[in-house]
């Protein structure tokens, strides 16, 4: 049997918008990115583990703030008329009826929501890690000049 491997994902500007500018660690002002939710659904029931982290997670209230927006933003899914497919997929795949109703939608929200982890303190060991505010280093170090000038995909 393999190992899940490990996703740490950035909250801000890849799970978030980030559109509003930093009030502090647990103000969250804007929507998911476009897809981000679905994303996350898929990461999981393909068999990784997902770890947001982000600056907010040196503070509880950041970490707290994070978990609430997670759950206001899948419940708001979960709460629409006409439940996106992505999101009647995930009761199928953990052992629900493929005619989902609404205590199935839920309980599948519930069970992706455990699955996703907001650790403390320090950035957790990863397969791979998602944030919008970095390279890939590939051997080579980028000019200064390069570095000072970066701006992430949402800035440019």
């Amino acid at each position: 049997m393999s190992r899940k491997k490990t996703i740490c994902v950035d909250f801000d500007g890849v799970i978030h918008s980030y559109s509003t500018p930093w009030t502090n660690h647990w103000t969250i002002s804007d929507g998911p990115v476009p897809g981000a939710l679905e994303w996350l659904v898929a990461c999981i029931t393909a068999g990784l583990k997902v770890q947001i982290y982000s600056n907010r997670s040196k503070s509880w209230r950041g970490r707290r703030a994070m978990r609430r927006w997670l759950y206001k933003h899948f419940f708001a899914v979960a709460a629409q008329d006409s439940v996106p497919y992505w999101m009647a997929k995930i009761v199928v795949y953990c052992g629900g009826n493929s005619l989902v109703g609404n205590f199935e939608v839920h309980a599948g929200v519930v069970w992706i929501l455990k699955r996703i982890k907001v650790p403390a303190f320090k950035k957790p060991h990863a397969h791979l890690t998602i944030d919008d505010r970095a390279l890939n280093f590939h051997g080579n170090f980028n000019d200064p000049e390069v570095l000072k000038n970066f701006k992430p995909w949402n800035r440019r």
